[in-house]
């Protein structure tokens, strides 16, 4: 059953191309291909965010209290400003590990992309040869049908 739905999915592609290169060429854009390529990229995006993550962070700021009542807790107007740095200088080598796990995803993605090329090159190769091997055999056997005077039928058992 996957195979007939493979070659319905590939029969309008051996419509339109020539030979076995631009079946291959033609093959290699489909939503499949495409979507991968999107998840390796959506994966680089999240591991350049993950970097960006551990940049040292600085935030500036101030504030203004007008209290209409003074009292020895708060002043009648107070005006304060503040200035935060912060960056970890060691997490237990989470930072490292961090940025192998996704260094191999990246490069796992990179390789199931390569693989699914290769599948999909693969199964229009294999259509494309059985699609000849058909055409070979039915340019064979119509001659030999025209000519042949018995009848083929199939008897019950």
């Amino acid at each position: 059953m996957l195979k007939y739905i493979l070659l319905g999915l590939f029969f309008p592609i051996l419509l339109f191309a020539q030979n076995l290169n631009d079946l291959i060429q033609m093959s290699l854009v489909n939503k499949n291909v495409e979507a991968t390529k999107i998840s390796n990229e959506s994966i680089k995006d999240e591991y350049e965010s993950v970097k960006s993550g551990y940049l040292p962070k600085v935030s500036i700021g101030a504030g203004y209290t007008d209290v209409s009542q003074e009292t020895s807790g708060y002043a009648n107007n107070a005006f304060n400003t503040y200035v935060d740095v912060s960056y970890t200088l060691y997490d237990g080598g989470k930072k490292d590990l961090t940025y192998k796990s996704y260094e191999s995803q990246i490069k796992g993605s990179k390789e199931d992309l390569k693989s699914l090329k290769n599948l999909v090159s693969l199964d229009i190769v294999d259509h494309y040869f059985n699609y000849l091997t058909y055409t070979s055999q039915k340019t064979i056997m119509v001659p030999f049908f025209k000519t042949s005077k018995t009848s083929f039928f199939i008897s019950p058992l």
